[in-house]
């Protein structure tokens, strides 16, 4: 009873000594909550923590820690394409761009349809496409006629298929000239300054070699001065800027203009059509496998019947592609 009465102060409010204890206890208690809450805030903060999981997953009600607590990691890169090449060419029959567009959208296709990737190659002349097809660099191209019979010469390549341009399977040259104008017939054309397309072009020079040849004379003796354009949308050009008074050309690339941008013929005329010629083939290297090749013929042939390849034979006036008949190319 001493020990408790000891401390009340007579007025019955508490001691000095109690007064003391308490405030020492709440300010411990203060401290410790302080200290508490610092150190939960650091366990939550730290990423990694075990308390910082725990809130993750009561958060989003899963065990993924990731959203909390983990950076993004490098993002997956694409896998490499492993599947073979196929590698097309196109004779230049048509100026570069124009080539690019049109072909290598079909040739993309076949490729595709071969479960190949294509590589599609493009050189200024029909000669260097000629030694891509012999050396085996290049595995299908679509040539001229005329650059025909030095592949043959050289066994650099066989016949795959030939295209149907509005139901026939031959085209002709056009000698083409300024309109209006003095040149009407080939006679007219003695002392002119003249546009042929390749050295090996059959429509784009031969032909008029040919003609010249026949009648005794040279294309040095008969022509002011002569050059080529390496395409037939170029001889076009040069003939409708002046800077040729006439030209030989391809008529599918002549006729393709005049129905698909009329302007680039505009100011020029048709003087002279050859009879007809054996169509412009694909041809494949005679490196590439057999089982390709025939791979290759077959998925030509069925084109016509693929509905992603109708706007691509439409854009380059192709109607199918069929079976060559080789005695039309490779006479005797």
């Amino acid at each position: 009873m001493q020990a408790r009465r000891a401390l009340w102060d007579g007025n019955g409010g508490p001691a000095r000594e109690v007064r003391e204890m308490n405030g020492s206890v709440r300010y411990r208690w203060l401290l410790a909550s302080v200290v508490g809450v610092a150190l939960a805030f650091l366990l939550i903060a730290v990423p990694g923590s075990p308390v910082a999981a725990l809130l993750a997953r009561a958060l989003t009600g899963s065990g993924r820690e990731t959203v909390l607590t983990r950076s993004p990691g490098p993002a997956p890169q694409p896998r490499p394409d492993d599947r073979p090449e196929l590698r097309a060419a196109v004779g230049a029959m048509i100026s570069p761009r124009r080539t690019y567009l049109q072909y290598r959208r079909l040739f993309g296709l076949l490729a595709k349809r071969s479960g190949r990737r294509l590589r599609f190659v493009q050189r200024g002349t029909y000669a260097e496409v000629n030694d891509l097809l012999a050396g085996g660099k290049v595995d299908v191209a679509w040539v001229c006629t005329g650059a025909l019979e030095d592949l043959r010469e050289r066994n650099g390549a066989s016949l795959l298929a030939v295209p149907v341009v509005g139901g026939k399977r031959s085209y002709r040259a056009y000698v083409i000239a300024r309109s209006p104008g003095r040149i009407h017939s080939l006679d007219d054309l003695r002392g002119t300054r003249f546009a042929f397309t390749d050295p090996l072009s059959l429509t784009g020079r031969r032909v008029v070699v040919d003609w010249l040849a026949s009648r005794g004379e040279t294309v040095e003796g008969f022509f002011d001065d002569v050059f080529f354009t390496h395409a037939h949308d170029n001889s076009v050009r040069a003939v409708r800027r002046g800077l040729a008074d006439a030209a030989t050309v391809d008529s599918l690339v002549y006729d393709w203009l005049r129905r698909f941008d009329s302007e680039e013929v505009a100011g020029t005329s048709v003087i002279w059509v050859s009879p007809p010629l054996p169509i412009p083939p694909i041809v494949v290297s005679t490196r590439v496998d057999p089982a390709l090749r025939e791979q290759l013929a077959i998925l030509l042939g069925a084109l016509e019947a693929d509905p992603q390849a109708q706007p691509l034979l439409r854009a380059i006036g192709v109607d199918r592609f069929v079976k060559p008949d080789p005695s039309l190319y490779w006479p005797g």
